[in-house]
C-alpha cells in the first residue's frame, strides 16, 4: 500500500499522489484496478512497483529453494517426522479434516521456525 490508501469502508482506494488522489473501487479485494491505474497514470511509479515486485518474487523463490535444499539434505524431512496426534473425543469428518490441517500447520511451523518441543 505504498501508492494507495484504503478508505474506512475498505471499498475504495485513493491514489497517494498529491496531484491525483483518484478513488478506485476495491470491493472484490483484487488489485488489478490499482495496478492498471499506476501503469496508465503514473508510469514511473509503475516501473518502481514492478521492480519491487520482481525483487519480492525473487526473494520468495530463493527462500523456497533454500528450504527445499535443507529438506533434501536433512535425513528427517517434515514428511518423515512423526506427527503428534491430538484427539480428545470421537470426531466427525469435518473435525478430522480440521484436525489434519492443524497438525500439518503445526509441523510446518515447527519445521520452518526451528522451535523445538519436548514431550513431558
Amino acid at each position: 500500500w505504498d501508492y494507495f490508501s484504503k478508505d474506512e469502508s475498505k471499498t475504495l482506494a485513493s491514489c497517494k499522489k498529491e496531484a491525483c488522489k483518484k478513488n478506485i473501487p476495491i470491493k472484490t479485494g483484487n488489485t488489478t484496478g490499482l495496478i492498471h491505474h499506476l501503469k496508465s497514470k503514473h508510469p514511473e511509479d509503475f516501473k518502481l512497483f514492478e521492480k519491487e515486485k520482481e525483487k519480492r518474487e525473487k526473494e520468495k523463490k530463493e527462500k523456497a529453494e533454500k528450504r527445499k535444499r535443507n529438506d533434501e539434505s536433512d535425513p528427517l524431512t517434515r514428511k518423515q517426522m512423526k506427527q503428534p496426534k491430538f484427539s480428545f473425543t470421537s470426531q466427525s469428518e469435518a473435525e478430522k479434516i480440521t484436525q489434519a490441517k492443524f497438525e500439518d500447520s503445526l509441523v510446518e511451523y515447527v519445521a520452518n521456525s526451528g522451535v523445538s518441543f519436548q514431550q513431558a
